[in-house]
């Protein structure tokens, strides 16, 4: 987990960066299904289910983002997203917030419901 934490700081691609997110989720996740409780797999499915579909909507921004020539969308690329393409930069910030974990979204959620069972 701290090793995954710790090479993404030095990525500047977007592809990379958000891949690199995945080895923390995956052991925040495994935290609750090794609970034997029914709650407690059903709380890592809910948490699961939340980060693909965040996880997936970042990729498409990404991958849209993409496909105007550059094959590595870097951070520089983000720079005024909101003034050239504003629903895109909507999408990808409520993806990012709910990947982050902040209120209201699923992020939150399944953070607060993993750490409370």
């Amino acid at each position: 987990m701290v090793i995954g934490n710790l090479a993404a700081l030095a990525q500047t691609d977007m592809k990379r960066l958000l891949a690199y997110s995945g080895s923390r989720r995956s052991a925040t996740s495994s935290r609750r299904s090794r609970d034997r409780r029914r709650s407690g797999y059903d709380i890592a499915l809910l948490y699961l289910a939340g980060y693909t579909f965040m996880n997936l909507g970042a990729f498409a921004v990404v991958e849209l983002m993409s496909r105007d020539g550059d094959a590595v969308v870097g951070l520089p690329a983000f720079a005024g997203l909101a003034y050239r393409r504003p629903w895109l930069a909507a999408a990808m910030t409520l993806f990012l917030v709910g990947l982050a974990g902040l209120p209201p979204t699923i992020g939150f959620t399944g953070k607060i419901l993993i750490l409370a069972v």
